[in-house]
Order: C-alpha cells, then structure tokens, then sequence
C-alpha cells in the first residue's frame, strides 16, 4: 500500500514512531489501525530505511508506503517481506515484496515444558522418543499393520492395537501442546485440538521476528555471513574487555588494614548487626 497521488493523498501513519518532524495524528492511527484489523490484514515488515517519504527540505519524513496482506496469506508463507529502495530524485522511496529464505546455521537448543508430561509409551531412548514426526509416522504404519491383521481373524492382536492408538493419541496431544507453547498462547483458549490457530499464530511470531537483514553503514544487507558478522562485532564492542591501560596506583599508603580488619570487611552481615543499625 503506497501513496503515488498528489491531490487527496491518504499520508496516515500506525504509530508516532512512523513520524519525524511532523505532528501526529493520533485519532487517524487508531482509525487506520481499526481499518487494517476489522479487514484481517496484516502489514509485511519493511526492511530497509524506516522512512518512505522525506520532504525536500529534509526537515520531515515519515513511513507512508507499506503491504498490507491476509492473514491466511502471511501464515501461509511466513518468509513475506518488503524492502526499501533508494529515492534518488523522488521524495518517495519504492517498496518491494518478495518472498526470502535466510541460513544463519543452527539454532539455539530450547528446552520445552511439555517434555516434562511424556510418558513412556515407546521402547526407545527419550532423545528418540522426542522427535514425535517421526514416532506417528511408525506409529501408524504400526497401526495399519495391526489392522490388516486383524482383518484376517487374529484377535489376539487387539490390546496391542489398543495401546498403538493410545500411544498415537497422546503423542497428537504433545504435539498440539509444543505448538501451544512455541506461539506461547494457552492451549484452553482456542481448544484442545485447534491446531491451525496455533499454526498461524506461529507463522505470524515468525515472520514478526526473523532477520531479514540490517542496514551497515547505511547500506541494507541481506548476506548471511556479513550479517552474523555485524552482529559479532557489534556485541563484542559493548562486552569484550576494554583495551585501554587502566589508571593505576603506585604508591605505599600509611595506614593499611591487618588480616583481622580484612576478615571482618568480609564476612557476612549477621541479623544482630542489622538489628543494632537498625
């Protein structure tokens, strides 16, 4: 959605954040924000620079262009995203959607609440018995098995089918709750099994928040080497040791404290002490 009229331009912004040097217009906002959620619409997150427009006086600027897309759209295909271009001439700058995939390696390993209600069901390890894509698979093949089986007449077979199904149904229930817990929305509000709600509300944490790229020196890159690399080098400055000599004190004092007045300073405070300051 983007602005390219000059006469009776909609030049509304969703927040006072999309505004520089200009006087925001709250009742607007929160029109244009009731607009975009009674539609079911979604706004594509913008790479790039922040501001769209700039005026040619370059004393104001504001974030005017922007997608707005389904929500089913933007569940679907979470990696949506837009990007800023130069403005070059204009006072606006185009905005491009497309569709990216990034590779920053592995990530972090997380452990999950809902690992603590498995049950055993399986005679496998409990790092096995995680990965539950791959236990429904042989679960039902397990299943389908059992019932050819049982077609022919063999009875015996029963319990053990029971158990299968048991089995399936509380690894379906796991996995409804490690959907619920990464979109971190309680299970009980949409239902036990509703696992296309969570499914979206996923996808949409996702593409909320991905790292698209970053702007280094005023420039928008996307390179997933030189991105991990702007991230190293920027969090080392703030926390790696300081370089520079620290001031030091070369001097002998006259009075210095014994082994006894250095153990005291040391200790912990008691309760009476606290009392008598008190």
């Amino acid at each position: 959605m983007g602005e390219g009229y000059h006469n009776g331009d909609f030049n509304e912004v969703r927040k006072k954040a999309e505004r520089f040097g200009s006087v925001f217009n709250v009742q607007g906002a929160d029109a244009f924000n009731m607009f975009i959620s009674n539609a079911g619409l979604e706004e594509v997150p913008l790479g790039g620079c922040s501001f769209t427009w700039c005026h040619k006086s370059a004393n104001k600027m504001s974030k005017l262009d922007l997608f707005l897309i389904s929500e089913s759209l933007l569940s679907l295909c979470p990696n949506i995203s837009a990007v800023s271009s130069d403005r070059y001439l204009s006072d606006h700058r185009s905005i491009l959607m497309r569709e990216s995939y990034y590779d920053y390696g592995h990530v972090p390993f997380r452990f999950f609440h809902y690992w603590f209600d498995m049950t055993v069901y399986f005679s496998v390890p409990l790092y096995e018995s995680l990965c539950t894509s791959n236990n429904m698979r042989k679960l039902k093949v397990d299943l389908a098995e059992l019932d050819v089986v049982i077609d022919k007449g063999d009875e015996d077979v029963v319990n053990k089918r029971t158990n299968v199904v048991r089995s399936l149904r509380e690894l379906e229930k796991l996995q409804s709750v490690e959907v619920a817990q990464k979109a971190k929305i309680k299970w009980a509000i949409e239902g036990d099994e509703n696992s296309k709600y969570y499914h979206g509300i996923l996808n949409k944490k996702r593409s909320q928040l991905a790292i698209r790229g970053i702007l280094i020196d005023g420039n928008w890159t996307e390179s997933p080497n030189l991105v991990k690399s702007e991230f190293l080098s920027h969090f080392k400055k703030r926390f790696d040791q300081p370089q520079e000599t620290r001031l030091q004190l070369d001097m002998n004092f006259l009075n210095i404290l014994n082994s006894d007045q250095q153990a005291d300073l040391e200790c912990e405070v008691t309760k009476d002490e606290i009392k008598r300051a008190v």
